[in-house]
């Protein structure tokens, strides 16, 4: 569960630098 959260974090901020 810790490790899936840390996962879906980096996917998020990949997301947020896109326009």
């Amino acid at each position: 569960m810790g490790e899936s959260s840390v996962i879906r974090t980096e996917e998020s901020e990949v997301q947020r630098v896109l326009p």
